[in-house]
């Protein structure tokens, strides 16, 4: 999955909104576009999740 910074994507369950923050091979920080808050996850992870991008 192509992750760079300041990619946008969708939740498909829940809708919500993300920005990429910084990308790496282990991690994925992004930041919730509604709240402004951020979150660091492992990249595998995060290719797991139900996300579409816009």
């Amino acid at each position: 999955m192509e992750i760079k910074i300041g990619m946008y994507f969708q939740g498909i369950v829940n809708g919500k909104v993300i920005r990429i923050v910084n990308a790496s091979d282990q991690a994925v920080t992004y930041a919730d576009v509604e709240t402004g808050k951020i979150f660091t996850v492992g990249r595998k992870m995060f290719e797991r999740c139900y996300l579409t991008r816009i």
